[in-house]
Order: structure tokens, then sequence, then C-alpha cells
């Protein structure tokens, strides 16, 4: 078995089973890069939640948990949209020296 689906093996269904990125180090043997690594490729597929409450990740017991879910997408979301606005001044300042040129 890849190590890949080890990790996620180990990711259950239901807020209540969520894992850490630290018990999937140490099951995996993986580290915490590795294993957010591997969530993330997972998480094109299928959707893998984790609220950043230190509870771990967890795929929704849906319909239950679709509340988590619109919860995960508007975290997310406000991810994007800072980092977006943080990548403004390096867009002001190519605009400004592609004027220059």
């Amino acid at each position: 078995m890849s190590c890949e689906g080890n990790v996620l093996d180990y990711i259950s269904t239901g807020k209540e089973n969520a894992i850490t990125g630290r018990e999937l180090t140490q099951l995996s043997g993986l580290s915490e890069r590795e294993i957010r690594e591997v969530v993330s490729n997972a998480r094109r597929q299928e959707i893998i939640l984790n609220d950043q409450d230190g509870a771990g990740y967890y795929r929704p017991a849906l319909p239950e948990e679709a509340a988590n879910v619109r919860h995960y997408l508007a975290q997310e979301e406000s991810r994007i949209q800072s980092l977006n606005e943080s990548l403004m001044p390096a867009r002001k300042y190519l605009d400004y020296m592609q004027g220059s040129e």
C-alpha cells in the first residue's frame, strides 16, 4: 500500500472521528508537510475537512455535516481572498515597472 493510500485510510467520516496531522505523521511515518500534500491532492477528488479548530481532518457525514462543509468553503474562500489581497503590492509594482520600460 502506498503512503498516500495509508494516510487517507486513517481519515474517517464525521467530525467526532477527526484525526490530527500529528497523529497522521505518527501512523504513516510521513512529515506534516507530506501529510498536507497528500490531503491537498486528495481534496481534488473528495471532500476532506479541517475546521482549523485543532480537531483534525475528517470526511463529512452528509447530510448531517453540510453546515461543516459550508463553514470549510467560507474558511477557504476567505483564505483565497486574503492571499489575493496580499499579492496586490507585487502586482502594482510590476505594473509600475512595465510602465517605466
